[in-house]
């Protein structure tokens, strides 16, 4: 009897095996033919799933979301004891996950080529997925403050893998209390 085999979920995989690779190395410089090495599968079972290395990469990176926040949840429980309000807890998780953030972020910006491409649909998902993750913490009912914080931390990110000043938990625990403080006032 032939294998049965669900074609989704071995895509979800094959896009799995590749985030160490992407994040690794880079978008640019890695080929179809070395993602198929590194997976261990031939580069035409390779593209019978991925039509492209643009749809490879956009597909790791909705697994890479998928590892990440995952992971964070696993850590917010951890850090939970820890943390006196729900902005120390978001300021920690980010000050514990920062190296991976700086990678993730500098990957995206190659991929993009600085606003010639976008990863569309799942870049749209994940950052539906980072925002509703920062309500969460938070405890925000307003969407548009939780994605202020998640600007601010964008910003943090990049402001750092561009060479700036590097992550300060104290200043970006103010800002996000401002931010939380100002989307729960009432109206004047």
């Amino acid at each position: 009897m032939p294998k049965t085999v669900d074609h989704d979920q071995y895509r979800a995989e094959l896009a799995a095996g590749c985030v160490a690779l992407f994040a690794e190395r880079g978008y640019g410089a890695v080929t179809m033919r070395e993602a198929a090495a590194h997976l261990g599968v031939s580069t035409g079972t390779l593209y019978h799933y991925f039509d492209a290395k643009e749809a490879l990469f956009e597909a790791t990176v909705e697994a890479a979301i998928e590892d990440e926040l995952a992971d964070a949840a696993a850590t917010i429980l951890e850090l939970q004891g820890r943390a006196s309000d729900p902005a120390e807890l978001l300021v920690a998780l980010v000050q514990r996950r920062w190296p991976i953030l700086i990678r993730r972020l500098g990957v995206l910006l190659e991929y993009t080529r600085g606003g010639a491409r976008s990863l569309g649909a799942a870049g749209e998902r994940a950052h539906d997925r980072y925002v509703l993750g920062i309500q969460g913490i938070l405890g925000l009912a307003d969407r548009g403050a939780a994605d202020m914080v998640l600007a601010v931390l964008d910003g943090l990110v990049l402001r750092e893998l561009l060479g700036g000043p590097r992550f300060d938990p104290e200043g970006a625990l103010r800002m996000i209390r401002a931010l939380v403080a100002a989307a729960v006032a009432p109206p004047p």
